[in-house]
């Protein structure tokens, strides 16, 4: 309940704020307990209106998933702020689709589906930021969870991106990427935008993954699917290469061409909710990329 909570304010601030002159955004969470896809978009006919739905049923595997956590001692904060963080980032997933013109782009291509798809595994790690932009969801964290200081929130921030990945590896579906790619795109997304907005800097963010790699490992016998849950970063240091050396550029790429797709189309810019460095600003002292349009999630 403290997460639908949560998410009802976020649906109240995208609806109040986001792409106004554009178009209009909803956020349905279903109560029906048959309904378990974790979250989709819905866009009106014929209206510039686009909706993200999240079951609830989803948001309960979420919290059956880390309910194992609850006594443990070296959680100084409520275990629900991993299931809130973990909503927030699939829900930022469904909505990147949308803020980014993929929902606008008809195509079977399995090839361009993946890179939509990892397209918005990455911006969506940057919307998990949104509990820190907000100073209404900052407090409810608070109030809710219990969870206000900022090494907590990266490494809680960290670990639930690990939760949800997994939580999504069941599909069979080839436009979606390992699990462990998903999990690693949610990172660096959030690592980008911490590092763009000042919220933390390098080694802060590398001592918190590090803090939820070592709470995975410590909960391996706790939670179902544990041993994946201790592993799912192991190959971390091979993505970070496979990041930098092709699938960066790759995506940046991708990027640009939806862009300007997009622009063609309609002959107009995309207004969205607030303005930080792209989710492709570099963050490794690599190849700088220019100030780009993003959303909260």
């Amino acid at each position: 309940m403290k997460t639908a909570v949560l998410l009802a304010k976020i649906a109240h601030s995208l609806s109040a704020n986001a792409l106004k002159k554009d178009a209009d955004f909803f956020l349905k969470i279903v109560t029906d307990p048959n309904t378990t896809k974790p979250a989709f978009i819905k866009k009106k006919k014929n209206e510039p209106v686009y909706g993200a739905v999240i079951a609830l049923a989803f948001i309960e595997s979420l919290f059956n998933r880390v309910v194992g956590m609850k006594n443990l001692d070296c959680l100084d904060f409520d275990i629900g702020a991993f299931v809130a963080l973990a909503g927030v980032t699939a829900i930022g997933h469904e909505f990147s689709h949308v803020l980014y013109g993929h929902s606008e782009i008809d195509t079977d291509d399995e090839t361009e589906l993946y890179l939509q798809e990892l397209d918005a595994d990455r911006r969506s790690g940057c919307g998990s930021h949104v509990i820190r932009y907000d100073s209404d969801l900052v407090t409810m964290m608070n109030d809710l969870f219990g969870i206000s200081k900022r090494i907590e929130i990266l490494k809680a921030t960290i670990f639930s991106h690990s939760v949800l990945a997994l939580a999504l590896s069941g599909s069979t579906s080839e436009v979606y990427a390992d699990y462990r790619l998903r999990c690693f795109l949610h990172f660096d997304g959030y690592r980008s935008v911490a590092l763009d907005t000042g919220f933390a800097n390098f080694l802060e963010i590398e001592f918190a993954k590090m803090e939820a790699v070592r709470l995975a490992r410590s909960v391996e016998k706790l939670v179902p699917m544990g041993k994946e849950l201790a592993s799912i970063r192991d190959g971390h240091g091979d993505l970070e290469t496979l990041w930098r050396n092709s699938l960066r550029e790759q995506l940046f790429e991708f990027a640009d061409r939806i862009d300007e797709a997009i622009t063609l189309r309609h002959s107009l810019d995309r207004v969205a909710v607030c303005t930080f460095n792209h989710a492709y600003s570099d963050q490794s002292n690599l190849a700088a990329r220019p100030l780009r349009r993003v959303a909260l999630l």
